[in-house]
């Protein structure tokens, strides 16, 4: 069993936090689009593909 020790914890700059949040917010935005399209006989191939699209999309976007 790992026990962490309480004087290991590193401290995140601002820009670290910033980029935290970022990537949540995006990960909790593609969870939402793949939840809606989850019923009976979706393959995970598809919603892997479905991820994968939002993942490209959002790499796109930020790069623009």
């Amino acid at each position: 069993m790992l026990i962490m020790d309480s004087k290991k914890i590193k401290l995140k700059s601002l820009e670290q936090i910033e980029l935290i949040k970022e990537s949540a917010q995006l990960v909790s935005k593609t969870l939402g689009l793949l939840a809606k399209e989850i019923q009976p006989g979706c393959t995970s191939k598809k919603l892997d593909k479905i991820a994968q699209e939002e993942n490209i999309f959002n790499n796109k976007k930020r790069r623009s």
